[in-house]
């Protein structure tokens, strides 16, 4: 088996929507999700600057037929607290090829990434997830204290605005 980590290419957006459907159905939120191929193309490769970056992990049993099976996809930020940073929005890795260094070689290039770039890196995670809490954990993030996070969108905007 061979695996490599390449920046998102655009004609490899495709994949990447499935797996972030892949990633939707195991955090339950599939009803959230609107990743479509038009979209994270345009974001990604047709807006100047982008909103967002993406890594992809590929596999191969040849060397010639590379599948991506994984992904990372972040932004960056700015905090008066922490400065430059980066928020890491996603990240996934098949399951079928979890165990086999892929993960690890991902997150290593966007924590490469930061840390070049003088920034931290930010990431949320689900409460209930605790594979991911124990990745994380392991690579020797540290658990926010005293921090609560919040979101508006569709009603949540037009409610306040009225």
């Amino acid at each position: 088996m061979m695996h490599r980590i390449c920046k998102l290419k655009e004609e490899n957006v495709e994949d990447v929507v499935r797996l972030i459907r892949q990633l939707a159905d195991y955090e339950k939120s599939m009803h959230l999700c609107n990743a479509n191929v038009n979209g994270l193309t345009e974001d990604g490769f047709t807006s100047s600057p982008p909103y967002y970056h993406a890594h992809v992990a590929e596999y191969s049993q040849d060397g010639i037929e590379w599948k991506i099976v994984g992904y990372c996809i972040y932004i960056h930020g700015f905090s008066i607290r922490f400065g430059k940073y980066i928020y890491l929005e996603d990240f996934y890795v098949e399951p079928s090829c979890r165990k086999r260094g892929l993960g690890n070689q991902l997150f290593q290039t966007i924590v490469k990434e930061a840390h070049l770039c003088g920034k931290t890196l930010h990431l949320s995670c689900l409460d209930w997830n605790n594979l991911a809490k124990r990745f994380y954990f392991s690579r020797g993030g540290t658990e926010l204290q005293n921090s609560i996070r919040y979101r508006f969108a569709d009603e949540d905007f037009i409610n306040f605005i009225k």
